[in-house]
């Protein structure tokens, strides 16, 4: 501005690219895209993309806000769990505060997502939500969570989620996630309660598989604790019931309850399972 107030020069537009954003530990491709101005030099909108071409935003100034349209196709979540979503579409209002995405569209492994997410960075990071999940591929998701375990079937899920951290590389290193979920048509290896019901050993079961029609329950997951709450398990005759809570070094620690029911039989028993996930017992 001169000195009488008025600007001496106007920016209307700035055009970049191969811009590199360095954040501690989280790895971005570069940036390119278009930024427009308007005459007070406020953002009046902005166009911008990863060079890979997988994340793209764009961005409208509206009433000291900003509307903002994220989209993604084959992108990774750069942080926290190995996440790949085929697409990701989602509508947010940020400020300076931080964002409020009131609509999230994905898909993923097979299967949708639908939620919302609270995102604040005023004081440290906060990331808060929901999700709704249905149809996705459980053998990928597993793997993700917990390498050393195999399980597959169809996941249907819904709960929420809170992240805080100082430090937008510590985000997943405290989340809590509370969610129910369904499994339909699947297998749980490492395990065979049907074994263990009618060759039950001192020793122990091990190995083996439990095929299942639908197996559901609860699950918290907090400071690397899961906690797996009101499980049942539908098997043809075969039912079963119980807890099991996982440790931040994968060891399962639980009770089960085993009925195999017919016309002509009907034996129940109760077990526990413990060990490594991928040496049960």
């Amino acid at each position: 501005k001169s000195a009488g107030g008025a600007p001496s020069l106007q920016i209307s537009r700035v055009n970049f690219r191969n811009v590199k954003l360095a954040l501690k530990n989280i790895p971005l491709a570069p940036l390119q895209g278009e930024i427009s101005l308007a005459k007070d030099g406020t953002l009046q909108k902005a166009s911008l993309r990863t060079s890979d071409g997988k994340l793209s935003a764009q961005v409208a100034g509206k009433d000291k806000q900003f509307e903002v349209t994220l989209s993604a196709k084959g992108w990774q979540l750069p942080i926290g769990p190995e996440l790949m979503f085929d697409y990701l579409d989602a509508k947010a209002v940020a400020n300076r505060d931080g964002m409020q995405v009131n609509n999230i569209d994905a898909k993923l492994y097979g299967g949708s997502a639908k939620g919302t997410a609270v995102i604040k960075w005023d004081k440290g990071w906060g990331f808060s939500g929901d999700f709704d999940v249905t149809g996705m591929d459980l053998a990928p998701v597993v793997v993700i969570f917990a390498r050393n375990f195999v399980a597959n079937g169809t996941l249907n899920s819904k709960g929420r989620y809170t992240l805080q951290a100082q430090t937008l590389d510590k985000l997943f290193d405290a989340a809590r996630v509370d969610n129910s979920f369904t499994v339909n048509k699947g297998s749980l290896n490492n395990m065979d309660l049907t074994r263990a019901l009618q060759a039950p050993s001192k020793d122990g079961v091990r190995g083996g598989k439990t095929l299942f029609d639908e197996f559901s329950g609860n699950l918290s997951f907090n400071d690397g604790h899961y906690q797996f709450r009101d499980l049942r398990l539908v098997s043809g005759p075969l039912s079963a019931t119980g807890n099991a809570d996982i440790s931040p070094e994968k060891i399962l620690v639980g009770r089960v309850n085993v009925e195999l029911k017919s016309k002509a039989t009907f034996v129940k028993n109760s077990f526990t399972v413990s060990g490594n996930l991928n040496d049960l017992v």
